[in-house]
């Protein structure tokens, strides 16, 4: 990359005002970077393309939302409240033009509360910016499916730690890579490290001496994805899963936890609760922290690992 006032911004640079997104074409003249380089960093995890739904698709949507119990309607209302434009959601779908009836998908949500903490989960349908997770490596001219193992976030993650929200596609649809966009924090984030020599990273960047403020860049998204569909699987196996004897071998008769059998049974529900025989993450040493958690948010006992003298 080619930088050649160090006092500007990338914006200021090439005399326009701030794109919130645009195609990585575009990206890479504005940067003054090859194409290529672009799909280097995408592949390598340091930038995450975004797509634009033009119009509503419907999805599963899974929310954590922080604090003390809220009904389905406080829930919505806090949902739409950090989904922001270009980014939307609705909790109708419907084409009235063929004379289908709206569906309020947030009627039939399931809520539940455990540990200060409220998860939805529901029907809706989204439209606009958002990020979905691919899994393979993207390439100028390459199309991927994505279907409902593909998660889907905020683009800017703008959620936080109070609210986390993730959708999952109902249907599959094709992304081509003409269709990938990048967001105006990815954009700056390459300019900013090309400006000063940086590596691209995840950490946050300094603010500039023109006040630009700091864009954090947080955990990759496969590895948060992945996490996320786990606790998901736990959630379903505690409370939704058909137990026969084989899957609740589990418990202990004083109804404690072994949690090394619990991923076992989980293994064995694999394809009802992640719709594929494997696990999302299948290391006994990734698992026991995210089981733990879950276990411990819902205040459920489990058998302590003995310490070896």
């Amino acid at each position: 990359m080619k930088v050649k006032d160090q006092s500007m911004n990338v914006w200021k640079a090439n005399g326009i005002p701030r794109l919130e997104f645009c195609s990585i074409e575009r990206a890479s003249q504005l940067l003054s970077c090859e194409v290529n380089d672009i799909y280097h960093w995408i592949n390598m995890g340091k930038i995450y393309p975004t797509i634009y739904f033009n119009n509503h698709v419907e999805v599963n949507i899974t929310a954590y939302i922080s604090g003390e119990q809220i009904n389905k309607d406080e829930a919505m209302n806090t949902i739409f409240s950090v989904v922001k434009k270009p980014s939307i959601i609705n909790c109708y779908y419907g084409d009235l033009s063929n004379g289908k009836k709206q569906v309020n998908y947030f009627e039939n949500a399931t809520l539940y509360h455990e540990n200060k903490k409220n998860l939805l989960i529901s029907r809706a349908s989204i439209c606009g910016l958002w990020t979905p997770s691919f899994y393979e490596p993207w390439s100028d001219g390459l199309i991927q499916s994505i279907n409902s193992q593909n998660s889907i976030f905020l683009p800017d993650d703008s959620s936080g730690e109070d609210v986390f929200l993730v959708a999952n596609l109902v249907d599959m649809i094709e992304i081509g890579s003409q269709n990938l966009l990048i967001t105006r924090d990815d954009i700056e984030r390459i300019y900013y490290a090309g400006l000063n020599g940086h590596d691209l990273s995840y950490s946050s960047l300094p603010t500039m001496q023109d006040g630009t403020q700091q864009v954090e860049h947080k955990s990759t998204i496969k590895s948060k994805v992945k996490k996320l569909e786990m606790e998901k699987g736990i959630y379903k196996f505690l409370f939704k899963c058909p137990h026969e004897k084989k899957s609740n071998e589990y418990k202990f008769n004083n109804e404690k936890i072994n949690r090394t059998k619990l991923i076992e049974c989980m293994k064995d529900k694999s394809v009802f609760l992640f719709g594929s025989e494997v696990m999302p993450l299948t290391d006994k040493d990734y698992l026991m922290p995210i089981i733990t958690e879950v276990l411990d948010d819902l205040e459920l006992p489990y058998t302590k690992t003995k310490t070896r003298k």
